[in-house]
């Protein structure tokens, strides 16, 4: 399966994408592309499956959001999960966690993108990286692992 990352930059985007690419990088592709070049790779034919949504927890979706839900929706690419990253860094609440989940599936909806179905899990890349480094997987790592079999059941599943 090729899985590709879209977001906002600074979103965490490429860190996610070596956490899933040491897991699960042995039995499928995943696209870590810089937000400026996602046009290129996001496109009808370009043999893409799905797409894991990157939102940073401390902004939400930002414009580059905007820009990559929209060649999705013009693609007719599904996201297949959204990640809400750093958490490790948030402090918050979950009632402001849940805001901002609403305002990603809002915006996923404004492009016709939304299935209430779509798995939303939130974690911190960064945190799992470095359980992974320290090869000792923790709970941040189980989020990942878990974005990761969500996404991939969402896929499967035909959504």
């Amino acid at each position: 399966m090729k899985i590709g990352m879209i977001g906002h930059n600074a979103s965490g985007k490429s860190v996610t994408c070596a956490v899933l690419a040491a897991l699960f990088g042995d039995r499928h592709t995943i696209i870590d592309t810089p937000a400026e070049q996602v046009e290129e790779w996001l496109r009808p034919g370009s043999g893409v499956d799905g797409l894991i949504l990157v939102v940073n927890v401390m902004d939400g979706p930002m414009p580059y959001t905007r820009k990559h839900l929209a060649l999705a929706a013009e693609a007719g690419i599904q996201p297949s999960a959204v990640w809400l990253n750093k958490l490790d860094v948030y402090h918050h609440g979950p009632e402001l966690l849940e805001i901002i989940e609403m305002e990603t599936r809002d915006l996923m909806a404004s492009y016709k993108l939304e299935d209430e179905e779509v798995p939303c899990v939130a974690g911190s890349s960064l945190k799992a990286f470095e359980e992974i480094q320290a090869r000792r997987p923790g709970p941040w790592t189980a989020k990942i692992k878990e974005l990761w079999e969500k996404a991939l059941a969402y896929q499967s599943a035909g959504k």
